[in-house]
This record gives C-alpha cells, sequence and structure tokens, in this order.
C-alpha cells in the first residue's frame, strides 16, 4: 500500500474529528512516515511500520479526543481567537495565584520548624551550663518556654503537614487548567 493511500483510509475513519485537528493528526503521522523514509526505509516498509490504517486509527481515536469544531483554534474564525493580552493577563493570573499557594505552603513550613528551632535553642542555653558546669538549675522560665515552643512545633507538624498537602493538590487543578489553555490556545 502506498502512503497516500494509507493517509486516505486513515482520514477516512476520522470523520468525527473536526477538519483542522485530523489535518493535525495526519500531519504528525506524515513525519513519523518521512523519518522511517529518511532512515533507509522503502515506502511499502514505512507504511508496514505506521500500522494497517484501521489500528492506526483506533490509535488515534484512543490518544485524541475529538474536538468541537469552536474548540479548534485551526477551526475558529480569525476574530474569534483570544487577544493576546488576555492570554497573557490570564497566564500572568494563574502564575501569581500558583506562586502565592507556593509561599503559603513555604510559610506554613517554617512555622513548625521555627518553633521547634527557638525551643531548642532555649532548652540547650538553659540545660548546657547545668550539665557542664554544674550550674544549679535556676532557669526554670527559659527550660518552660522551651518546652513550649518545641513541644508546640511538634504538636503542630501533622496539622500544617496536612495543610501542606491539601494546598499542594488543590493546585492540581489550576496546573490542569493551565496545560489545557495551552494546548487550546486561548
Amino acid at each position: 500500500m502506498t502512503y497516500i493511500k494509507w493517509r486516505d483510509s486513515v482520514g477516512k475513519r476520522l470523520k468525527e474529528y473536526p477538519e483542522g485537528q485530523r489535518q493535525t493528526i495526519l500531519t504528525i503521522y506524515a513525519d513519523r512516515y518521512a523519518h522511517l523514509r529518511m532512515g533507509g526505509l522503502s515506502e511499502e516498509d514505512a507504511v508496514d511500520m505506521l500500522g494497517s490504517p484501521k489500528r492506526a486509527a483506533r490509535e488515534i481515536k484512543r490518544e485524541y479526543i475529538p474536538l468541537e469544531k469552536s474548540d479548534c483554534p485551526a477551526n475558529m474564525p480569525e476574530g474569534t481567537q483570544a487577544n493576546p493580552l488576555v492570554r497573557a493577563v490570564f497566564s500572568l493570573g494563574i502564575i501569581v495565584l500558583l506562586s502565592a499557594m507556593l509561599a503559603l505552603v513555604l510559610f506554613l513550613g517554617a512555622v513548625p520548624v521555627a518553633l521547634i528551632g527557638s525551643g531548642g535553642y532555649l532548652l540547650a542555653t538553659t540545660l548546657i551550663p547545668v550539665i557542664a558546669e554544674g550550674i544549679p538549675f535556676a532557669a526554670t522560665t527559659n527550660f518552660i518556654a522551651g518546652c513550649a515552643l518545641a513541644g508546640g512545633g511538634i504538636i503542630i507538624l501533622p496539622f500544617i503537614i496536612y495543610i501542606c498537602k491539601a494546598v499542594v493538590k488543590s493546585m492540581r487543578p489550576l496546573a490542569d487548567m493551565l496545560n489545557a489553555a495551552a494546548k487550546k490556545k486561548i
């Protein structure tokens, strides 16, 4: 079978796809065919490597969801595509939102670390002179404050981890939306 016949046969099996999307998909396969030919394969061998038209169409239908005509940039009338300024503002808004969520995660993660660190410092400055130099244990305020800070940090750590996981999980739909917007080229 020649490549032209193969391409036409695959194209006929993709009637449910808008013309622009169908042409984009067939261009991908044309590139694959060209690479196979540049690799030294004959036309017949290259077409055999692409698989039967029926199998290729089945793989395409599994990999590519047909876009509605209005969703496919290739099928949109010239004046209906989104303004570059709108795209830039939308992208900037998503980036700012993702940055704010990341800052929140970093801030929340720093709180228990700071509490545990400062509590540990107070405990160390209280206990080291007592242990090393035999100084009587008189700094009970520092010791209590150190225990409270370190204990508070340890107690809130699981809650902070839970909140950070929830924030990161909530970023996923935004990232998917940005990815979809980039693919649609809004």
